[in-house]
């Protein structure tokens, strides 16, 4: 790898890490922010007048605007050729901004790579109040798909499904395979069902899985539960895509968000890759790079400061 390019590679980690550390409160602007955004009294006898806080509020906006123009001005030259031909499903879990959503798909693009589908997991479906509804589907459209679709006997509810919807929006191909008769029948359940949406290319099936994640929701029950059922369908996925990656913004990193159940889940972090801060450039950057560096049977946990891997994946 060129010199010059692993040096925008560290200086897009070093802004990416000062742009959300000081939105978390833990930069240099972390007093005045707090008080700004009414989070409770600054224990500092030098608290600014609100209109200062608002000037470092407003210059920190105008400094993470810099750096994702910065990144999104380099990104072509940085993830150029990372995904060339190769195809990706992207799945979109409930929450996920939609800004960050056509962020992901946009420097996939740049990577040489093809957004073949997108299929929109609602609500309804990490609802472990719908537990008997997933199970009764799937045990229905696994006896439909016969052969098509190999579950083992001692599956559970969410296993069952995570082999369905991967067999129908998923394969090992590296260019994709068409979507074929099992696969439009169990997309047509589940859409039925209220469970997912799909919309895109619906011709092909992803070699690639990338997942985008929201910011955590619902009380700690809900949060628990869609984050075990998140990790089962993920992890599922891997036994049929090349590679499978989870995207989020900072808060989906929390051990209550989608990308920390992730990252502590024993089974699913070997084998499923996570990125958080990809609501920033800089951070879609890195889930290009992480799921082209991606390979079955090895993972990496890449973004902000506390991410296990670092920044980013290791330059080769």
């Amino acid at each position: 790898m060129s010199s010059l390019r692993t040096h925008v590679l560290t200086l897009l980690a070093a802004l990416l890490a000062l742009a959300v550390g000081v939105a978390l409160g833990s930069g240099p602007l972390q007093g005045p922010l707090r008080a700004e955004v009414g989070s409770g009294p600054v224990a500092s006898d030098d608290a600014e007048e609100p209109s200062s806080a608002g000037s470092r509020a407003a210059a920190l906006a105008s400094g993470t605007t810099y750096a994702d123009d910065f990144a999104l001005s380099v990104s072509g030259r940085l993830v150029r050729g990372a995904l060339a031909d190769r195809t990706v499903t992207l799945l979109v879990l409930p929450g996920a901004a939609a800004g960050t959503v056509a962020g992901i798909a946009d420097m996939v693009a740049r990577a040489g790579g093809r957004v073949t589908g997108e299929v929109r997991v609602e609500r309804r479906l990490v609802d472990v109040g719908n537990r008997q509804l997933v199970g009764e589907l799937g045990r229905q459209m696994a006896e439909t798909a016969g052969d098509a679709v190999r579950v083992p006997a001692a599956a559970g509810d969410y296993e069952r499904l995570g082999r369905l919807l991967a067999r129908a929006t998923l394969t090992s191909e590296r260019a994709g395979t068409p979507v074929d008769a099992p696969a439009r029948g169990i997309l047509a359940g589940l859409e039925t069902a209220g469970l997912v949406t799909t919309t895109g290319d619906a011709g092909t099936r992803g070699s690639l899985l990338l997942a985008v994640a929201g910011e955590p929701y619902g009380g700690d029950d809900e949060r628990d539960g869609a984050g075990t059922i998140v990790a089962t369908l993920l992890l599922e996925a891997t036994r049929t895509a090349r590679a499978v990656l989870l995207a989020g913004p900072v808060g989906a990193a929390a051990p209550d968000g989608l990308v920390g159940r992730v990252r502590t889940d024993e089974a699913a972090r070997t084998a499923v890759s996570t990125v958080d801060a990809a609501d920033r450039v800089a951070g879609r950057i890195t889930s290009v790079l992480a799921l082209s560096a991606d390979v079955p049977g090895r993972s990496g946990h890449y973004g902000s400061a506390g991410a296990p891997d670092g920044p980013r994946p290791a330059l080769r």
